[in-house]
């Protein structure tokens, strides 16, 4: 189907559909109204430039797009500054410099999701700018300022109540 026969689509899920591309992808240009986008584990999807054409984006679910890069994340924070919700658990290319962009322009951000990003080390506590965070998943995470990072994190978005910390390393040592 024609993205422009759709033009009032809010929320399309494409979870799987391992076909799905970033060149695919780009024809959801003409879709200005869409709110919510799941591509995860569409591995075929290695880029967000198409976000660039989704300003209005409020939840995106990339998880297990491992072939994204950090500088992918990057200029996700400039293309969808309304984004509420992003789940990037398993995307091996989110980097300090992605979670950095995103935690400086999305800062209505309430859902993080970047759980078995391995790559994260000092990015954590940039997530300070993002007071109306109320879910947070950091499993895996091995950033060598992890509990300092949470301390300040429990001060500056007290609303968080769903933390995930499994297998992070020096947290409860």
């Amino acid at each position: 189907a024609r993205s422009s026969a759709c033009s009032a689509l809010r929320s399309l899920v494409l979870s799987g559909c391992r076909r799905t591309s970033s060149t695919g992808l780009s024809c959801l240009s003409s879709l200005s109204l869409l709110r919510e986008l799941d591509v995860a584990q569409c591995w075929r999807v290695d880029n967000l430039q198409w976000a660039r054409a989704l300003p209005n984006l409020e939840s995106l679910n990339v998880s297990t797009c491992s072939e994204i890069q950090g500088a992918e994340f990057a200029r996700l924070g400039f293309f969808c500054r309304v984004l509420t919700t992003l789940c990037a658990s398993g995307c091996s290319g989110m980097s300090d410099e992605g979670l950095e962009s995103i935690a400086t322009r999305c800062t209505v951000l309430r859902a993080l999701d970047v759980g078995g990003c391995s790559l994260l080390t000092t990015s954590i506590s940039s997530l300070t700018l993002c007071p109306s965070l109320t879910a947070l998943n950091l499993t895996g995470c091995a950033a060598p300022g992890l509990p300092d990072a949470l301390t300040v994190l429990s001060e500056a978005c007290p609303l968080v109540s769903d933390l995930g910390l499994a297998r992070c390393v020096g947290v409860g040592d």
